[in-house]
């Protein structure tokens, strides 16, 4: 019997041990919980107080709030602020790396801003109505969405400027730079980076002030490009220097004509392919300002001395470009201008032909399409000799073209740019002894 009295004995010894233990862990847990629940108020208070600050509040005074203690921290609720620069100070202490920090308060950041970029511009979170047909030129619509993009442009600023104070830096801007991207969120500053700091504010102004004038004209005018509209423009163009003349010197003044008038608009379309130096530039720019749009017939010049003047100042343009340049770059400039040789140009690129293909060509057309007037106005042919030269003429064209572009460009050529070749002669074969004349080379 002594074996079971003492195994008895034990047993309830074992067991009074575990009983005590189940007790105190129970205690210990029950004040785990207590402290969570503590902490989870009070997170769930502070993210509250974070919801419902503006931007003015985004980033409080946290004297009060001093970083943890690095041995302290067991878990997320002892690292998150609703305190943006405490929360980054909280982060830092925990020995968050800086990438996952810029991640980390990037994401809050957005999520912020995310409720007040809806409200600026709620139509972007809508469901499209595909089947509904919107005004698009309609005044108070145009109105209303240039309000949208000037607040929404603002709130992208408020943005940067919270994540440079935050982090130094907005890591979005900089990944853009880093990507290769033009940073788009600085394109208006952009405009006036040329300035002295103490002009940009004061110009930038100016410039948006002309640039929602210019924008009620296109809606009031509906697309319509007529005499009027043309007038108007140029009226706009000549305000909104003088109102730039209050702040800028004459030589600043220059500057921004030179990259961003009315003229140096049109020059950025006309010189696209062309490699210019500076002096170049400005001769072109200046005589070019000098005619202005009187060198064009849109098509509404109604008097045919309205139409004998445009060809007189084109050629008076010409004159004057010649002087400033000589032969040789007018010839370029004016050949960057034609649509012809702008496809050209694009097709051996395409096609991976040599540089000089597209002038090549181009000089050939010339050469062809004098060589055509040169045999319609000889009047000591029959009108059969005629047709068969031209004929010859286009067969030989066609001939050097396909061996300079190659069969497929030229194909390519035929149907962007090269319908030239038709005027020429048709495509029809001279009855066969008709030929009467040597047919004309033009390599």
């Amino acid at each position: 019997m002594k074996p079971l009295h003492l195994l008895l004995i034990g047993s309830l010894v074992v067991n009074t041990l575990l009983a005590g233990y189940w007790i105190k862990s129970r205690a210990a847990s029950g004040n785990n919980e207590s402290n969570s629940e503590t902490a989870g108020s009070q997170s769930d208070s502070r993210s509250r107080s974070g919801r419902n600050a503006g931007s003015a509040d985004l980033v409080e005074n946290s004297a009060t709030d001093p970083a943890p203690n690095p041995q302290a921290i067991t878990t997320w609720l002892d690292i998150q602020s609703a305190d943006l620069k405490d929360f980054v100070r909280r982060l830092r202490a925990a020995g968050c790396p800086e990438e996952t920090v810029k991640d980390i308060i990037l994401a809050e950041v957005n999520r912020r801003f995310a409720i007040r970029q809806r409200e600026v511009w709620p139509e972007q979170f809508t469901e499209y109505k595909f089947w509904r047909v919107e005004r698009m030129n309609d005044p108070a619509r145009i109105k209303k969405q240039r309000e949208q993009s000037r607040k929404y442009t603002e709130l992208q600023k408020e943005k940067s400027a919270l994540l440079v104070e935050l982090l130094g830096v907005d890591p979005e801007r900089q990944q853009r730079v880093e990507d290769g991207y033009e940073d788009f969120g600085n394109w208006q500053e952009q405009q006036v980076a040329f300035l002295p700091e103490s002009k940009r504010e004061a110009t930038l102004k100016i410039l948006e002030e002309f640039q929602e004038k210019q924008q009620e004209m296109y809606a009031t005018n509906r697309g319509i490009w007529d005499a009027q509209s043309r007038a108007e423009q140029r009226q706009l163009e000549t305000d909104k220097l003088a109102a730039l003349a209050t702040v800028l010197s004459p030589a600043e003044l220059r500057e921004y004509e030179l990259r961003q008038s009315q003229t140096a608009s049109q020059l950025n379309h006309d010189l696209r392919n062309l490699s210019i130096s500076r002096d170049e530039y400005e001769a072109i720019f200046d005589i070019r300002k000098k005619y202005g749009d009187s060198i064009y017939n849109y098509g509404d010049v109604a008097t045919a001395d309205g139409r004998k003047q445009v060809e007189e100042n084109k050629r008076a343009m010409k004159e004057d470009l010649l002087a400033a340049l000589g032969p040789d770059r007018v010839k370029e400039y004016e050949r960057g201008q034609d649509y012809q040789y702008q496809q050209l140009q694009r097709i051996a690129k395409k096609n991976e032909l040599p540089a000089d293909t597209a002038n090549k060509v181009y000089d050939y057309k010339s050469v062809a399409e004098d060589g055509a007037k040169k045999l319609r106005d000889n009047k000591e042919m029959t009108a059969e000799q005629r047709q068969t030269a031209l004929w010859e003429l286009r067969t030989e064209t066609e001939n050097t073209l396909k061996e300079t572009l190659g069969e497929k460009a030229y194909k390519s050529y035929q149907k962007n740019g090269g319908y030239w070749i038709n005027s020429i002669a048709p495509q029809k074969s001279p009855a066969p002894g008709s030929r009467t004349s040597e047919p004309i080379i033009i390599r």
